[in-house]
């Protein structure tokens, strides 16, 4: 179960941390919960993002496949020895 620690932990981190390895970003259309413009936005403003919006909700549990192929792609094939 989830505690407010959870949110506590988090606010010890900057809300948009800079990194440079490539990023590789899900988000559903249909998300109730956090705007896709939200992700928009943070891919716009990162050159490493690579977003794909997927016809989905907040949990994009019916794209998992679809996930993985993209996922799989997007890892460099090092990952894989």
């Amino acid at each position: 179960m989830l505690g407010y620690a959870l949110l506590e932990d988090g606010e010890r981190y900057p809300d948009y941390p800079e990194f440079s390895q490539p990023a590789l970003v899900f988000h559903g259309s249909l998300d109730p919960v956090v705007p896709c413009e939200y992700s928009r936005g943070f891919a716009a403003a990162h050159a490493n993002v690579r977003l794909r919006i997927l016809e989905s909700g907040h949990e994009l549990t019916g794209m998992l496949d679809t996930m993985w192929l993209e996922v799989e792609a997007f890892l460099p094939d090092s990952c894989y020895e």
